[in-house]
């Protein structure tokens, strides 16, 4: 049985970090049957989320989620993820 990881990315405002984050991620090159990333945009009022969505569309084979939650806090998105 092969199992299943996802990573919980959380997210606030982090336009200037983001794309480096998921270039690292992707860079390990897993297959996608094996792990799940999800990036939780935590109420950013910056460019997080289209860098997120860009990144994904020019990724179709990365496996990326982007959940947007808009109750600050960490916590609560990992929680989301």
């Amino acid at each position: 049985m092969n199992e299943r990881i996802s990573v919980v990315i959380p997210a606030f405002n982090e336009d200037k970090y983001i794309k480096a984050t998921l270039e690292s991620l992707y860079a390990c090159n897993r297959p996608s049957s094996e792990i799940d990333f999800v990036v939780v945009d935590n109420g950013s009022s910056d460019g997080t989320s289209d860098i997120v969505n860009r990144f994904s569309n020019d990724h179709p084979d990365f496996p990326l989620t982007s959940i947007s939650e808009e109750q600050k806090g960490t916590g609560v998105a990992c929680n989301t993820g």
